[in-house]
């Protein structure tokens, strides 16, 4: 009997490890800041959804990777994504810090970012100058441009979500929040306060929205498979059918 558990044991210690192998080699966890809709959002029916998640999804797809999303608080989404508790993350504006440290790929072009006001008498703001006094709504681990991070004549004032610096900004504890206008659109409305604020015309920031990979030989031979997909399926016109799909 003895001899028995024994070699049950070494049979499930020996097959366990490549389980495990199979799983990694199949799946992919993908961390990513939940609430972030229309690009990434757990709906009414608990699905996680979005216009960027369809497109990830897809491309994973086609590649014959299954994945497994971690939305999460965007602190802690790269908190687990640099620990090594996931091996994707997406969407995230592109910098010299994270380029160092993390595989990154472009995924999505359009991404602009607005300063919106419930009651400020200010009409627009075109420079970091004109920012000069006032405290600025900003979502916690967020990066906006290497000028805008590194700015100091104006407060910055961190919240976890997006709903949390509307409720704020509409408070009156901040001057203004700096948002992307679809998720900011999305949000308000969800809240019911439409008609309560005013985006500024001129943009904030503008770039692109990037994917990131760990900067190890599977997570960058993974994201360059991604990537070749992804340029494949935007020539072919396949990603803007799949956005008008999910919209």
């Amino acid at each position: 009997m003895k001899k028995l558990a024994l070699a049950l044991s070494l049979a499930v210690s020996t097959l366990l490890p490549l389980a495990q192998t199979a799983h990694a080699a199949g799946t992919v966890r993908i961390s990513s800041m939940e609430g972030f809709a229309p690009f990434n959002y757990t709906n009414e029916a608990g699905t996680y959804v979005g216009l960027d998640t369809a497109v990830v999804d897809a491309v994973f797809e086609a590649l014959g990777v299954s994945v497994e999303h971690a939305p999460r608080p965007w602190k802690r989404a790269l908190a687990e994504f640099e620990h090594g508790d996931t091996d994707v993350l997406f969407q995230f504006k592109h910098n010299d810090t994270r380029d160092a440290k993390w595989h990154i790929v472009r995924l999505r072009s359009n991404n602009q970012a607005y300063f919106v006001t419930a009651g400020s008498d200010v009409q627009d703001i075109t420079s970091l100058e004109d920012l000069s006094g006032l405290t600025v709504g900003v979502m916690a681990g967020f990066s906006y441009n290497d000028a805008f991070d590194a700015a100091s004549n104006f407060k910055k004032a961190a919240a976890p979500s997006l709903e949390a610096n509307i409720k704020k900004l509409k408070a009156g504890r901040v001057d203004v929040v700096i948002a992307n206008e679809a998720v900011f659109d999305h949000t308000a409305r969800t809240l019911g306060l439409s008609d309560a604020f005013r985006t500024m015309p001129t943009p904030a920031t503008k770039g692109a929205r990037y994917i990131g990979f760990q900067k190890t030989p599977e997570g960058i031979a993974l994201g360059d498979k991604f990537k070749a997909k992804l340029e494949e399926m935007q020539s072919s016109g396949a990603v803007d059918d799949i956005v008008a799909n999910a919209s």
